[in-house]
């Protein structure tokens, strides 16, 4: 049986975005962009809730046809 690994950014008042529904709250710097490539290799297949689908499915394969993407988008891209 696989694992479920849940991996969510979260405010510290509970809310998965602010106001407009945004992730400008986060600090996502080079740490934690490491962990979280850690926490992906152990996964098979993203699952998302609705709302985070969306965003994916309108960012992610525009990337793949992007030329001046980097590796690093280009890997995540593939795996998403």
């Amino acid at each position: 049986m696989r694992k479920l690994v849940l991996f969510a950014h979260i405010s510290l008042d509970g809310f998965a975005g602010d106001v407009n529904g945004d992730l400008g709250f986060l600090s996502y710097d080079g740490e934690l962009q490491q962990f979280a490539d850690e926490v992906v290799k152990t996964v098979g297949i993203p699952v998302y809730g609705k709302n985070t689908y969306h965003l994916m499915e309108g960012y992610w394969p525009g990337v793949l046809n992007d030329p001046n993407a980097d590796g690093h988008s280009l890997e995540h891209a593939k795996w998403v």
